[in-house]
């Protein structure tokens, strides 16, 4: 059973007055992100157009789909509202240079046509703050902390050249805004995302132990996409030109706690090793903005949802 569908019909109860008959074009809606998204437009009424290299097989009701890449000269559908969501994840070091020309390139080509829309949305990424030494809650004004060299900034300066696009784009005119979600965890639509959720469930079906290669202290936001969903709209329909929102949870969580409650949660349960003597970083969000400009409050916990979306992984695999 999908663990994300009673949050998102109840998210499109509440945007449908935001929504309703608006032309909502969601760039790279086929993964995480972009297959709840439009599950969830669709249901409030809006004309959801999935812009995606592959249409998925399948596919969502009363959701358009056109199969083009925002790389390929063509011009973007119309649309009053539109989200970019288009890029990889953690398989950014793939295409090192896709991952660059899909945050300034492919953005671009969106950007100017929301010239004269009601308004677009960037999601962005956590990331983009750095990995911090102490568990210091970081908001939107926090500087960034990305060292250099590092293989890791093809991510993560990429995510802040988008940024910085639609902050020119915002001074121009353009109603540009900038979502910063923490860890994703949740069903997707076409394509498994690679996150440590996923390696971790793979890993434990092939050798039943899930190996820690990093420091098990670590702490990262975990926030479960229902709730990144809504924040998303809510950015789309009521953020600041120009600005980011950082979209987190409650569930500040270890990465050896994250691996205990995957482990738990699969049958029969498998054991977790530790690999790394590595000292802990934190990525601990603060979503104060959201919350007193958009009204966001994250609503599904990782006690109830991160067992529920182990399971759906599992079946949908087997399915």
């Amino acid at each position: 059973m999908n663990p994300a569908a009673a949050p998102l019909a109840a998210i499109a109860r509440e945007q449908a007055r935001d929504f309703a008959g608006a032309r909502v074009a969601v760039f790279g809606g086929t993964g995480l992100i972009g297959a709840n998204l439009l599950a969830a437009l669709a249901a409030a009424g809006a004309q959801a157009t999935c812009v995606a290299r592959r249409a998925p097989r399948r596919r969502a009701e009363n959701v358009r789909y056109v199969e083009a890449s925002v790389l390929d000269g063509a011009a973007p559908p119309a649309f009053d509202y539109a989200v970019y969501v288009a890029g990889a994840t953690s398989n950014y070091l793939d295409d090192p240079i896709g991952t660059v020309r899909l945050a300034s390139e492919g953005l671009e080509r969106v950007l100017d046509r929301a010239r004269g829309a009601r308004g677009v949305v960037y999601v962005s990424s956590g990331r983009v703050y750095g990995r911090r030494a102490e568990p210091k809650p970081l908001a939107e004004s926090d500087c960034m902390l990305l060292p250099s060299p590092s293989a890791g900034n093809v991510y993560d300066a990429a995510k802040l050249i988008g940024e910085a696009l639609c902050r020119r784009a915002a001074a121009a005119g353009t109603r540009a805004v900038v979502v910063r979600p923490g860890n994703i965890y949740g069903p997707w639509g076409e394509r498994a995302p690679v996150t440590s959720l996923t390696q971790w469930i793979a890993q434990a079906r092939a050798e039943r132990r899930i190996v820690l290669t990093g420091p098990a202290q670590a702490v990262r936001n975990h926030v479960f996409v229902a709730d990144v969903v809504d924040g998303l709209l809510r950015a789309l329909a009521h953020g600041r030109a120009g600005e980011a929102y950082n979209l987190g949870s409650a569930d500040h969580l270890s990465n050896g706690d994250l691996a205990a409650r995957v482990a738990a949660a699969l049958e029969p349960p498998v054991a977790v090793e530790h690999a790394s003597s590595e000292p802990p970083d934190y990525m601990v969000l603060s979503s104060e903005r959201a919350r007193a400009e958009l009204g966001f409050s994250a609503r599904c916990a990782a006690a109830e949802h991160l067992p529920a979306t182990v399971r759906w992984i599992l079946e949908s695999e087997n399915a």
